[in-house]
């Protein structure tokens, strides 16, 4: 299970390396701009999904990412996680895979 979610912190340091700007409000790599780019609206409830990733990781929507910081990402990808399974996520697995990157 580490190698899927060092895919998935691949993949968001791939959209906050690009600088993704979703809601163009001039403000690139907030939570919700990278939400969008994975999850995006024609295919999900992306508010929900948004709404969900907030509160269970604690990082609000509006909050810059880095993709250098490891607990702000490790925070993020567990939330994902629980959106993307309905069940909470193995931390350890979670920690493993930001190690493999």
């Amino acid at each position: 299970m580490a190698y899927g979610y060092r895919a998935a912190f691949k993949t968001l340091q791939t959209y906050i390396f690009n600088k993704y700007d979703t809601d163009k409000d001039g403000t690139a790599n907030e939570l919700e701009d990278v939400i969008m780019r994975w999850a995006p609206p024609c295919e999900n409830n992306t508010d929900v999904y948004i709404a969900t990733v907030e509160k269970r990781s604690g990082i609000s929507r509006h909050t810059v990412l880095n993709r250098n910081n490891r607990e702000q990402l490790i925070a993020v990808v567990a939330a994902m996680s629980y959106v993307e399974n309905g069940v909470p996520a193995n931390m350890d697995d979670v920690r493993k895979g930001w190690e493999l990157i």
